[in-house]
C-alpha cells in the first residue's frame, strides 16, 4: 500500500498522501461499500480519471478508518464535502492526495508544469516572484509553490471567485519541519482578510501545499 505520507500538518488538520499503483478494479473491489460513487464513476469516460476519483476517496478511509459514504455530501459548487470536518481532495499524476480539518482547508498537489513561468501573470506580481526566487534559489520551483499555495488558499475559502494575483498574499516560509516548510498566506475578500495557515511538503517531485484558515 503506497500511502507515502501521513502527516499532522497542524493542529486539528491531516494531510495523507498516495501514490497511486493500483488498478482501477482494485479500489472498486475495496469500496465495494460506497455504491454512490461506483454509480458516478460509470458515467467519467476518461480512466485516469475514474482512478484519481477512487483512489482520493480509497484514501480517505485509510486516514479517517470508519468514515461511510453516507458521510460525504457535495457543495454547490461541486465540492466533495464530509460531515463534522471539512475536506479538500487533490490529485495529479499519479499522486492523489486528501486533507481534513476542523475548520476551512484547502489542498493542492502539483507535477512540474512547464507553462508555469509563462501563465505567472496571472497568478502572482514580480515582486512576490522575486522574493520567493530569492528564497528558494530556483524561479521555476518559487513559482510552482506560489501557485499551489494560492490554489490551496482558494479551495479553502468556499464562495471562490478569487483574484489569485491580487487578492491572495503567500508570506515566505519562516520554519521548516518534517522535511516541508511552514508559513503564512492572507486573502482579501469581503467581509474582511482572512488568515491562513500554510504547509508545503515536495513528495517525489511533486508541489503539495496545504491551507488552513488560522483561529485567530
Amino acid at each position: 500500500m503506497p500511502l507515502i505520507r501521513d502527516d499532522k500538518v497542524w493542529s486539528g488538520a491531516r494531510l495523507g498522501v498516495w501514490k497511486i499503483e493500483e488498478s482501477e478494479e482494485f479500489f472498486r473491489s475495496e469500496l465495494g461499500d460506497w455504491p454512490v460513487l461506483l454509480e458516478r464513476c460509470k458515467r467519467v469516460k476518461k480512466p485516469q480519471r475514474r482512478l484519481e476519483l477512487l483512489a482520493g476517496r480509497y484514501l480517505l478511509r485509510v486516514i479517517l478508518p470508519g468514515v461511510k459514504e453516507r458521510d460525504m455530501g457535495v457543495s454547490p459548487k461541486g465540492r466533495p464535502v464530509l460531515k463534522n470536518s471539512f475536506l479538500s481532495i487533490s490529485h495529479s499524476g499519479q499522486f492523489a492526495a486528501v486533507a481534513v480539518a476542523d475548520r476551512p482547508i484547502g489542498l493542492d498537489i502539483q507535477k512540474p508544469d512547464d507553462r508555469m513561468e509563462k501563465l505567472s501573470g496571472k497568478f502572482c506580481g514580480e515582486e512576490e516572484a522575486g522574493e520567493w526566487s530569492r528564497y528558494i534559489g530556483d524561479r521555476a520551483e518559487a513559482l510552482h509553490w506560489i501557485w499551489s499555495a494560492k490554489e490551496a488558499v482558494f479551495k479553502a475559502y468556499d464562495p471562490g471567485g478569487v483574484d489569485f494575483k491580487n487578492q491572495i498574499r503567500v508570506d515566505i516560509p519562516v520554519a521548516k519541519q518534517d522535511g516541508g516548510f511552514r508559513g503564512r498566506a492572507s486573502l482579501t475578500c469581503p467581509g474582511g482578510p482572512r488568515e491562513y495557515l500554510m504547509y508545503y511538503l515536495l513528495v517525489e517531485g511533486i508541489y503539495c501545499v496545504v491551507a488552513v484558515e488560522d483561529e485567530y
